[in-house]
């Protein structure tokens, strides 16, 4: 299993979210406003536990911030982008804890929420996007490869 495409079965899934208007993977370079309330996914650290699994696989679990801009900054009333978020933050994470295993992707072991960053403005767009992030730690079988 690849981080391209667990990333993508989160996108595919988050397509079908109340409220999201578009999924992205990889995420887009730009935002526009008419993408927006937008879902993308970044891979985030991983531990992997050679111990677990065997002599063709190790355990990795991996955590993916799952991003949601909502909207650019200084454009709309705050309290309505921060309601916004209030209302999408709670939907997405129980739309992801009701996906467990993102539906039998081969390999995934489980799938956790293990929590949200609140609103915030997103980095990785110049802070020029309010949204959130929800947190999604994935447990998967890694096929080991031998180098020599």
């Amino acid at each position: 299993m690849t981080i391209e495409t667990v990333s993508k079965a989160i996108v595919d899934l988050g397509e079908h979210i109340t409220g999201i208007y578009s999924a992205s993977e990889p995420p887009p370079d730009n935002l526009d406003t008419f993408q927006l309330p937008c879902l993308m996914v970044w891979a985030g650290r991983a531990v992997d536990d050679p111990q677990q699994g065997g002599d063709a696989v190790f355990v990795e679990t991996r955590l993916y911030r799952v991003q949601v801009a909502v909207s650019p900054k200084g454009q709309g009333l705050r309290s309505k982008v921060e309601e916004q978020c209030r209302d999408l933050i709670p939907t997405v994470k129980n739309f992801f804890r009701a996906r467990a295993n993102l539906v039998g992707l081969a390999w995934v072991q489980s799938v956790k929420v293990t929590g949200d960053s609140g609103v915030v403005q997103l980095a990785e767009y110049d802070n020029n996007y309010l949204g959130f992030e929800i947190y999604l730690e994935v447990t998967e079988y890694v096929q080991k490869t031998f180098v020599d």
